[in-house]
């Protein structure tokens, strides 16, 4: 569950009394979840005020601006681990915070996990060949030709999670050239 700002929740609470809107097109604006903004409003309409009492438990282990760093961080590196993220912060702040603890973070920061697709990247001098051959045979005749069929070659499997906010589009997994071998 994200928290939100003092501004957010004001702005949440003076659109909801507007009429026709809903708790969940306001959610919608905020990236939140719809509960959290008729919460919100059933506390302003319960007690005036805005934001929570003070809240009961263990202090988060990252501040707002260390979870806007880290938010910037997995922006930039999508294929960063928590492992990685958790090396990251140690290393900018100073703060040992665990990979499991990084993970809910990551969460509450809204990045969900995405397979990439492979995106084979062709060189100049290939997009050449290839149109010097398409140039050659333009006008060949396509019943002198062979063509065998064997199998299908998908690459869509590369075993690698990006992680990517909702609505955001997910990053190719960029491969400069393709191998196979055949036995």
């Amino acid at each position: 569950m994200r928290n939100l700002t003092h501004a957010e929740c004001l702005f949440a609470v003076k659109e909801a009394q507007k009429p026709n809107k809903t708790f969940s097109t306001i959610a919608r604006q905020l990236h939140c979840d719809r509960r959290t903004i008729s919460r919100i409003v059933a506390r302003f309409n319960e007690t005036g005020l805005l934001a929570e009492q003070e809240k009961l438990g263990r202090p988060t282990s990252l501040s707002e601006g260390q979870q806007r760093s880290l938010d910037k961080y997995i922006s930039k590196n999508p294929t960063a681990t928590s492992n990685q993220h958790s090396n990251y912060i140690f290393n900018k702040f100073g703060i040992r915070v665990s990979e499991r603890t990084l993970q809910r973070y990551r969460r509450a920061l809204g990045f969900y996990p995405r397979k990439p697709q492979t995106k084979v990247i062709s060189t100049q001098a290939q997009v050449e060949k290839r149109h010097l051959f398409a140039v050659e045979h333009q006008n060949s005749d396509l019943k002198k030709w062979i063509f065998i069929d064997e199998t299908q070659v998908q690459l869509r499997n590369t075993d690698k999670i990006v992680w990517v906010k909702r609505g955001e589009p997910t990053p190719p997994h960029e491969i400069s050239s393709l191998r196979s071998y055949v036995n």
